[in-house]
């Protein structure tokens, strides 16, 4: 296996059923259970995992001594099957998924199919809560020998996990994202969206927000002079900065940049939660008062407003300039 990442789910705080914190490990290795033959590896494809452990498991008694009790893993699909590669994580807090059926490797056969036999109890993979506690299960350790020997041959689960809206939000092509950081933003509309921070393998970060089941880029910025992948990205919301890691240093930038607004169409066309137009201005909404503020993240298009429903200006004031845009972006 290649590991990309791991995350601490904190599940146990405010626990109504006594939950435990869970580790949750990102990665890809070849996919066992879609070739025919055991010892055929040529022909087995690389595919993304996600596997989850509870934080405090022991490990058992006599079974799985040092080993984990409660390690299960999922196939991740994202957009093409079996040509995936998983370069970044970042998690947000909140959802809950339930358990599915598991997979068994049939020697018979040579392969792993669905597994629909009886399951014991406490259910393999989860974690010690209140209801196993009353029962006598307090650890991983006291955990039957009929469950620990399940785990060992049925780690894998059957169903894959999938885009949340059943689709990609973004693909892009000529473009290599190398890894990512997401920020939830509450904007003026009472809605909080998630704005991605993107990095590529040339040295430019892409500022975009999800809208319902699609994305919208507000920005591509190029942060770093010589092309060079984007290693990493941390959020600072103190600092109201993005810091993007490579190669040769690190660079600070601003979440919201709204300054680069001109005028109250720049401003809310660029569907930014962060600014917002306050009538001279384009304003980052945590630094100002909000009353009077113009956004619109869901189309771009409502609150500047003049007499005809449009901005009029003399033909010798217009200021021309050179931009470079890609095909596909809002300008």
């Amino acid at each position: 296996a290649e590991f990309v990442a791991s995350v601490l789910v904190r599940e146990s705080k405010d626990s109504p059923v006594g939950d435990d914190d869970k580790i949750y490990y990102f990665f890809t290795e070849r996919a066992g259970e879609e070739t025919t033959s055991f010892f055929d590896k040529s022909q087995v494809a690389r595919v993304a995992r996600v596997a989850r452990v509870c934080k405090s498991d022991l490990g058992g008694k006599k079974i799985l001594q040092r080993k984990w009790t409660s390690f299960m893993k999922a196939r991740l699909v994202c957009y093409i099957p079996y040509y995936e590669v998983l370069r970044s994580v970042c998690s947000l807090d909140g959802g809950g998924w339930a358990s599915g059926p598991y997979m068994e490797y049939q020697d018979s056969a040579r392969k792993w199919s669905r597994y629909d036999g009886a399951v014991p109890e406490p259910r393999p993979g989860s974690c010690i809560t209140d209801h196993s506690r009353r029962k006598g299960y307090n650890s991983s350790q006291d955990l039957p020998n009929s469950v620990l020997d399940f785990v060992k041959l049925h780690p894998l689960m059957f169903e894959e996990v999938k885009p949340a809206g059943g689709e990609p939000l973004l693909v892009k092509k000529s473009v290599a994202y190398s890894c990512l950081a997401v920020d939830r933003v509450r904007a003026l509309d009472g809605r909080s969206y998630d704005v991605l921070f993107m990095g590529t393998g040339n040295g430019w970060i892409h500022k975009a927000v999800v809208v319902g089941s699609g994305i919208h880029i507000v920005e591509e910025v190029q942060v770093f002079r010589n092309p060079q992948p984007v290693e990493s990205l941390v959020i600072s919301h103190t600092q109201r900065s993005l810091y993007v890691g490579a190669a040769s240093g690190i660079v600070q930038v601003p979440l919201a940049s709204c300054a680069q607004y001109a005028s109250c169409y720049d401003c809310v066309l660029a569907r930014d939660p962060y600014c917002a137009w306050d009538g001279r201005a384009c304003r980052a909404i945590a630094t100002v008062d909000s009353t009077g503020l113009v956004q619109d993240i869901q189309s771009g298009n409502e609150g500047c407003r003049s007499i005809s429903g449009r901005v009029c200006v003399p033909a010798g004031s217009l200021l021309w300039k050179n931009r470079t845009v890609l095909q596909g972006d809002d300008v």
